[in-house]
Order: C-alpha cells, then sequence, then structure tokens
C-alpha cells in the first residue's frame, strides 16, 4: 500500500547582506547610468544598455526586499550577471564598480559564472 508522506526540507545556508549593502550596489549602478552617455557608437551604445537594464534588474531586486533586513547576497548577484555575454570579458569591471565599497567586494566574478 502507498502511502503520502510530508518531508521537511533541509535548512540551506545563505549568504545575505544589509538592506543598506543592497541600496549602495543600487546606488553604484544608478552612477554607471548617469555617467554614460548613449551614442551611434554600437560600442557605447551596448554599454549604456548594459548598465541600464542592470540597473532597471538591480531597482527589481531591491524593492522586492526592500522591506527586510536581510537581502539574499544571490539575487542582487544575479540581478547583474544575468545580462553579462561571455564574448565580452571587459564587462567584468562593470561588476567591479557595482560592489565597490559595499561587502560584495570579497564576491569576486569569476565565482559566480
Amino acid at each position: 500500500m502507498l502511502q503520502t508522506i510530508t518531508q521537511q526540507a533541509a535548512p540551506v545556508q545563505i549568504q545575505a547582506c544589509t538592506n543598506d549593502c543592497a541600496f549602495a550596489v543600487l546606488e553604484n549602478a544608478q552612477r554607471l547610468v548617469a555617467g554614460s552617455m548613449l551614442e551611434q557608437d554600437p560600442t557605447a551604445s551596448r554599454y549604456f544598455m548594459l548598465v541600464a537594464d542592470i540597473y532597471a534588474s538591480l531597482v527589481e531586486t531591491y524593492y522586492l526586499y526592500s522591506e527586510e533586513d536581510l537581502v539574499p547576497v544571490n539575487v542582487i548577484t544575479d540581478a547583474i550577471i544575468k545580462h553579462f555575454d561571455s564574448e565580452f570579458p571587459e564587462d567584468a569591471s562593470i561588476y567591479e564598480d557595482l560592489v565597490a565599497n559595499t561587502d560584495l567586494v570579497a564576491i569576486k566574478l569569476e565565482n559566480l559564472l
């Protein structure tokens, strides 16, 4: 005879940062967008679209967790790296700019890809 049982999921540890740290990453993204110009040059335009898309993803992510004291690190990093393309290794500097002066600076991009 078959029976249905309910199993409890095992606790999983995740890295989390403070809401202030998440907001600092968002502010860094806003600075990158503000410092960019949309140009006719495809490389400059690609950069502008990349930082704008990352900023949009970070805004959405931040406000999903804005009332929480802690934010899972992976939701922040996922919002960033989903826009990166392996054809452009120079995009790594964008990640470094985004996490500059935050606790996330310890997390290297190579470990996320």
